[in-house]
Order: C-alpha cells, then structure tokens, then sequence
C-alpha cells in the first residue's frame, strides 16, 4: 500500500526532472538523390537513429531542390557534392555535413552542445571543418534548408522500387539484350571459324571461354555504369530519352524493311579480325573482353536501362545478384547455341540461317521492350 501511495510521488519526481533536462529534438534535412549510394546511406543510418519522423530528404534533381543546393553550397563557399545534410537541434541551426559518415558520426549530435552561435561546416577537402560565425549566413542558410519542407520535403526517396517491379523490369530488359542480333552474328561467325579450323570438341572450349568472358566483363561494366549513375542521377533521363529514340528508330526501320541493329562496317571489321585471332580458350576469353566493349554501342540500351532501375533498389545488397541475374539471362541464348551445336548436331549455318530469317522479329521484339522499358525509366522510376 505504501508503495502505490508513493508511486504519484515518483512520477511527479521524474516529470520535473524531464522537465528541467528535456531531450533535445533533433531534425535532419537532406539533399541527395535516391540514385546516390551515399545519400541512401545517411539517409538510413539517421533514420535508425533518430527514427523517420527526424528527417526531411529533398530530392535535389528537382530542378527547385537544386537550385536552393547549389545556393547553399555558393553562400557557404563549400563544394557541391552530395548528400548535404543539415542538422538542427531544438530548431537550431547547427551543422551541415557534406558527403555520408560513419555511425558513430551521427550519433554524437545526442551529446552536441548547440549553446554556441556557431554553425559547423563539416566538408570532404581541405578546410575539413568550418566554423561560421556570420548571423546572416547562418539565418539564410536556415530559411533555404526549411522553406521547401512542406512542398518538396519526404522522408522516402520517391518511394525506392520494390525487389520485385525491379526483377520484372531487369528480366525484361535482359530479354531484350539476349535477342540483340548483334551478339548473334558476332557469336555465330566465332563458332563458325572454330568448327572450321579445330573441330567441334575445340568449338565448345572456344565457346564457353568467350561466355565467359562476356558474363564477366558485362559484369563489371554494370558495376561502374551504376556508381556513375548514382553519382550523376541526370543520367536517369538521358538513358530513359535514348532508349525511346533508339526503339522508334529501329521500328521505323522495321517499317521500311530495312535491318538497324546491325553493328557498323568499321566496327564489324575490327570484331571479325580479333575472331579469327581467337585459336585457344586463353585467346578467346581475352578477346571475348574486348568484343563486350565494342559491343556496346549495339546493345547497350537496354543495358543502361538495366542499370537506372537497379540504382533505385530499395535493397542495395541485392543490386549485385540482380545484376548477375541479368548478365545470365543475356548469355543464356548463347550457352544453348553452344549446347546445341555440340549435343544435338546443329549445324552453325543453320543457326545463321535462322536469325537472318528471323532478324526483324527479333529487331522488333527487342525494340518494343526497350520502348517500354524507356517510358518506365523516365514516368515511373
């Protein structure tokens, strides 16, 4: 009994200390791009930290968004370089942070002093701590970080796309790569001159080492493509702007009855000149590394495409399996040329013959998914 009579005491006590010790109420203000592998970085660790109700993210390829950035950045004479997050504490201006930092970073602002009339620029280069003391600075800097909350203020990255739209779109547009004529006549005319020179057993080595070659570099050409991307989120709608325009220029040509998507004279020469050079497995994959290269300007549509999507992952672990993923679907129609080949007797002409046939279908076919995948990069990503 005593105790319960004791417990509205306790309480009272506790509420007059919280009272003379509040917690400080901290808010985070964020310009980034959810195509920036840094931006998504802060963004998470602050959220887990303080929780979402703490953070404002602007998305800063709103050209308003951008604008206020780059002002920002000229009042302060600091670089522009994303995420820029500033840090206010009980409405306070405290801090702006260029550029993402460690856990550890972050969670001192629990124990920051914010007495001070000084506003802590922490940057990337050399002054790497500012300390201004300019009342006007700070004041403009203060009303350009939150005038644009309540318009163009989210705690979600225009909501990052699920594992699941994005394996729907990197299914399609590996599809779309794996039907490339170009990848076909380059591949067919290698078996060809292998079968010719050393036999089939020899052809299926040659083969493979090419595969190989081409899955590994396409593979690490993803990788830089998206850290590229990430950095220059512009990139978004130039690649969703290039792949419209190069599906309506191959459907036009298929309306003429005329083939686009057949490499360049220049181009085909070079290639088939390095083939006939491929007379080992070594030779092959080393050349196989250098074909994926100037491959690219054949099928780098839906590529790049490939690329914008998985930048927007919600799941960041997830964008190296995905991009394995696609790189399987694209060489995936060569393994089976190999296999049939070898196992089931099909002649390497035969092969020829039936994409030369087929070659408007498959221009067509890959066209309108890259139409499609284009109109998703630029309305719905």
């Amino acid at each position: 009994m005593r105790g319960l009579r004791l417990l509205p005491i306790i309480l009272l006590i506790l509420t007059s200390l919280s009272l003379v010790h509040p917690q400080p109420t901290i808010k985070f203000y964020i310009y980034g791009s959810h195509y920036c592998g840094s931006c998504v970085k802060t963004l998470s660790i602050i959220i887990d930290i303080y929780g979402e109700e703490s953070v404002v993210f602007y998305e800063a390829t709103n050209s308003t968004n951008y604008s206020i950035f780059t002002k920002i950045c000229d009042i302060l004479s600091i670089e522009r370089r994303w995420p820029l997050t500033g840090v206010f504490i009980n409405g306070k201006l405290i801090a702006i942070v260029i550029a993402d930092r460690p856990r550890e970073f972050w969670e001192k602002f629990k124990e920051y002093d914010s007495s001070e009339n000084i506003l802590r620029v922490y940057r990337t280069v050399y002054p790497m701590l500012l300390n201004i003391t300019d009342v006007e600075k700070i004041i403009t800097v203060h009303k350009l970080l939150t005038q644009q909350e309540e318009i163009n203020g989210s705690i979600y990255l225009y909501q990052k796309k699920s594992v699941q739209e994005v394996v729907y779109v990197i299914v399609l547009a590996s599809l779309a790569d794996s039907v490339n004529p170009c990848t076909f006549s380059v591949f067919t005319a290698l078996l060809l001159i292998s079968i010719a020179t050393m036999g089939k057993r020899r052809m299926l080595s040659i083969g493979l080492a090419f595969i190989s070659a081409i899955y590994i570099a396409y593979t690490l050409i993803g990788l830089g493509l998206m850290s590229v991307i990430g950095y220059i989120p512009v990139v978004k709608y130039v690649v969703g702007i290039m792949a419209i325009v190069a599906a309506i220029y191959v459907l036009s040509g298929i309306a003429r009855g005329k083939s686009t998507t057949t490499e360049p004279k220049i181009l085909k020469s070079y290639i088939s000149s390095r083939i006939r050079k491929a007379v080992s497995p070594l030779m092959s994959f080393i050349i196989g590394m250098i074909v994926s290269v100037t491959l690219l300007p054949c099928t780098a549509g839906p590529y790049l495409v490939a690329m914008v999507v998985l930048t927007s992952l919600k799941n960041q672990m997830l964008k190296l399996p995905l991009l394995l993923l696609y790189n399987a679907i694209f060489i995936f129609p060569l393994i089976l040329i190999v296999a049939g080949i070898y196992t089931l007797a099909i002649k390497v002409k035969s092969v020829k013959i039936w994409r030369s046939k087929r070659i408007i279908l498959l221009e067509a076919t890959e066209a309108l998914l890259l139409l499609f995948l284009g109109l998703y990069v630029l309305f719905f990503s």
